[in-house]
């Protein structure tokens, strides 16, 4: 189907604010506020499958295997 890109953070509904992000398995997920990463990380796939269950395609990002 027709996949859209984000626009909204997955915690809070806001709209995304570009400099906050975290990234889970190469897809990157944009919040609106620095302190909806560790919600989102804590169940990032739960939070992926219900953005993805609305039509949203979270950005893509390299996976670099480098620690």
């Amino acid at each position: 189907g027709d996949m859209k890109p984000q626009t909204h953070c997955p915690i809070m509904g806001g709209e995304i604010n570009r400099e906050f992000y975290a990234d889970h398995e190469g897809q990157r997920v944009y919040f609106c506020c620095p302190g909806c990463k560790e919600p989102f990380l804590k169940e990032a796939e739960k939070h992926l499958s219900k953005m993805r269950a609305e039509g949203i395609e979270p950005e893509r990002v390299e996976v670099s295997h480098e620690h």
